[in-house]
């Protein structure tokens, strides 16, 4: 019992102190962005108390957008949780349809695109299924099970891996795999209605097709070798009988025949038993390796997106706000602005980011924020807060993701339209 415990105690990305990136995803808390702009432009004439203001009215403006399209897509997917508790009261079947399931897959790819998650294109994925080897154990895809799936990533880094081999069997060698930080994994299985969402952290990418719903643990050479062996021994106790009985003289057909019979009885026991034995382990090995590797499921999946995509609009809008309003010099275009931001994050916090700059623009436009949007020009600071809580009191923009997503349901409805009619 010792054992299992510091087997479950050790978890394999501990040391992981933060995660790199390579796309739209900013590596910072809102409150270590906020304070760090507040240091860095306060002391340029700037009040930090209007900008420690503006950023919590920022915040109560933007949460309340996401508290609204959180419940919508808690109430949508509702129908399609295989976690589900409540009672289905007739909207199951009325929800269960093609149109019904278009409609949530568009909403969570927007929430996806909203959180700066990027799809895993088909080659990428069959690039990971070719590779097929998950932390040591073969897994076999049956694709003829699976309705539909899709895998989306965010940040790339690497992690360290001891792998035994023949050169160091017992203590291993040390070498550097390429990890997805953040991996959301959408299935739908064929013959149930049932919508899967997984989230997991730091998976290899050769490791991808070990999450898939229809994977499923196969032996390696060593597992067929102790199958074998058990097999082996079988034959051989079979043969010294058979053997003793030859030397005896007692060549009695029948004698001879139970002792055949009841070698392969044992021969085939011994195998099946050392396969559900190898099987089993290595099953064990798998959800041993994904424990600490999994984030979260279903509806815990939707409730962390959403609350990754509150804090990403956040710190975008921030940053850009505070950028255009408090920055010294003349920003001419987004891209000087995204230009900027990039090398204040850069210079900063020692971090490189692809700084998704149209998404700044576009909430600062829904927030009414700009002066002059063509200059670049932002509204003073005191004027920017008192716009926001009035904005947050008369819910403006409550309805934000719930509109824009509604918007990728009608585009995804009319090229499954367009695809029927040819």
């Amino acid at each position: 019992m010792r054992r299992s415990r510091s087997q479950l105690i050790r978890d394999p990305t501990a040391h992981v102190e933060c995660h790199h990136v390579d796309n739209r995803f900013v590596p910072l808390r809102v409150c270590d962005l906020a304070r760090a702009l507040e240091e860095d432009y306060g002391s340029r004439g700037t009040d930090r108390g209007e900008l420690a203001a503006f950023v919590e009215a920022l915040v109560a403006v933007i949460e309340q957008e996401a508290g609204a399209f959180e419940r919508e897509l808690e109430d949508r997917y509702s129908f399609f949780n295989p976690d589900r508790e409540t009672l289905p009261l007739g909207g199951d079947l009325a929800a269960r349809v093609p149109e019904g399931y278009r409609a949530l897959d568009a909403q969570l790819r927007y929430l996806l695109d909203k959180a700066n998650f990027e799809r895993l294109d088909d080659v990428a994925v069959d690039r990971a299924i070719r590779v097929a080897s998950s932390h040591g154990f073969r897994v076999q895809l049956d694709p003829s099970r699976v309705e539909d799936f899709c895998v989306f990533v965010r940040g790339m880094g690497q992690v360290e891996r001891t792998r035994r081999c023949l050169k160091a069997p017992i203590r291993g060698t040390r070498r550097s795999l390429l990890v997805h930080r953040r991996l959301v994994v959408i299935a739908r299985l064929k013959g149930d209605a049932h919508i899967l969402l997984k989230m997991f952290k730091d998976i290899p990418e050769e490791d991808v097709e070990a999450l898939l719903p229809h994977a499923e643990i196969t032996m390696n050479w060593i597992d067929r070798l102790f199958m074998l062996g058990g097999g082996a021994g079988a034959i051989g106790s079979t043969t010294a009988q058979v053997a003793k009985i030859i030397s005896a003289g007692l060549m009695v057909v029948s004698r001879l025949l139970w002792v055949v019979v009841f070698g392969a009885a044992v021969l085939f026991w011994r195998t099946l038993t050392g396969y559900r034995a190898a099987r089993a382990k290595r099953d064990s090995q798998r959800t041993r390796h994904l424990y600490f590797q999994n984030i979260s499921n279903n509806s815990g999946t939707i409730q962390m997106l959403i609350s990754m995509t509150a804090q990403e609009e956040i710190k975008e809008a921030a940053l850009a706000y505070v950028l255009c309003a408090c920055g010294a010099g003349f920003l001419a275009s987004e891209a000087e602005l995204g230009a900027k931001a990039e090398s204040y994050l850069r210079d900063r916090f020692g971090i490189q980011v692809d700084f998704d700059v149209a998404d700044a623009v576009r909430t600062l436009d829904r927030l009414g924020l700009w002066d002059d949007r063509e200059g670049m020009r932002v509204i003073p600071l005191a004027q920017a807060v008192a716009r926001l809580r009035d904005h947050w009191l008369h819910h403006r923009s409550r309805d934000h993701h719930r509109d824009r997503a509604a918007e990728g349901v009608r585009d995804r409805g009319c090229r499954a339209a367009s695809i029927e009619d040819r």
